[in-house]
């Protein structure tokens, strides 16, 4: 996957507020990483998305997930 539309998928995760998936380092390692994009896959492209993002709640959005 690209990483513009990885970028994208974390962002979305973010903004509703769902959690990565820990998956191995697909660098190497034992280490576990973050992954968004299962997560995003799971819980946010879905055929809801548009009107998630009409109904989102802008005005609330925390200081944390804006700066």
């Amino acid at each position: 996957m690209s990483e513009p539309v990885k970028l994208v998928a974390k962002t979305l995760c973010l903004f509703f507020n769902f959690k990565p998936v820990k998956i191995k380092d697909p660098n190497g390692g034992n280490k576990m990483v973050d992954d968004y994009w299962e997560a995003a896959k799971k819980n946010v492209l879905t055929s809801a998305l548009l009107k998630q993002l009409k109904d989102y709640p802008k005005d609330n959005m925390s200081d944390e997930l804006v700066g």
